[in-house]
């Protein structure tokens, strides 16, 4: 938990480390029978990362801290059967930390949310127009990644899309 995280962010001078990287899950979002848990689930999310960031800015280390939130699949924009969704193409991703420049939306939002759209594929699929890569371009520079060639080994689809910067 993000708890956990703190702790050992707090030791990289001890371990002797510049840059980490750990991997936390969030689960029970996938809602094919009834969304009505979602609300919940994202005050979860929400609260844990508030307290996280509290820590983080306490121990000096917000600064030097970035966080991605992603999903393995997206969902469809419009309900089942069920009062759920279904797996969707497109998702929604955010990246925050002390040294990142945000405040911005990437990628381009539906103008058309209707099967007359030009994004939408079936069933309320929608697809994406940023891929779930582009985040990574700045996020492996930031690690220390150089050059066009090692970049492309380590985000292989980056050259389909914008890049980012962090």
């Amino acid at each position: 938990d993000f708890r956990a995280v703190a702790k050992f962010m707090k030791t990289r001078h001890t371990r002797n480390v510049d840059r980490e990287v750990y991997v936390l899950k969030h689960k029970r979002y996938d809602m094919h029978n009834s969304a009505d848990a979602l609300a919940e689930k994202f005050e979860e999310a929400n609260n844990a990362l508030e307290a996280f960031i509290d820590e983080l800015k306490r121990e000096k280390i917000w600064e030097d801290t970035v966080i991605v939130m992603g999903s393995e699949f997206g969902r469809t924009i419009t309900s089942n059967s069920n009062g759920g969704t279904d797996h969707g193409w497109g998702g929604n991703y955010f990246m925050i930390g002390g040294g990142v420049k945000g405040g911005k939306i990437l990628g381009r939002y539906p103008e058309d949310l209707t099967k007359k759209g030009d994004l939408w594929i079936k069933g309320g699929r929608i697809i994406p127009t940023t891929s779930w890569d582009f985040i990574w371009n700045g996020i492996a520079n930031w690690m220390g990644v150089r050059g066009d060639a090692n970049l492309n080994f380590v985000v292989p689809n980056r050259a389909n899309f914008e890049k980012c910067a962090m």
